[in-house]
């Protein structure tokens, strides 16, 4: 299935600490979807920043943005996997 942005949601945000703004974000995806697809979150781009945690609901993973190039194409990195 595809990004649907009603379906990410902020929950936390500090501002910027250390000029790194920390963002937090659940995502509430069917089990179909595969996030770790190239260009999964592009739709959100604009919203999300380098550094961001996403945590997707249906995995358990939580995802940092890891880059967003200036054409908007948003990469994430898994960094936990629950047991």
């Amino acid at each position: 299935m595809a990004f649907a942005q009603n379906e990410l949601a902020l929950h936390g945000y500090n501002g910027a600490a250390e000029g790194v703004p920390f963002q937090e974000y659940v995502y509430v995806n069917s089990e179909e979807d595969d996030v770790t697809d190239a260009g999964f979150f592009n739709g959100a781009a604009e919203e999300l920043a380098v550094g961001s945690t996403i945590y997707v609901i249906n995995t358990g993973i939580t995802f940092r943005v890891t880059a967003i190039s200036g054409a908007g194409v948003v990469t994430v990195a898994a960094n936990y996997a629950a047991a």
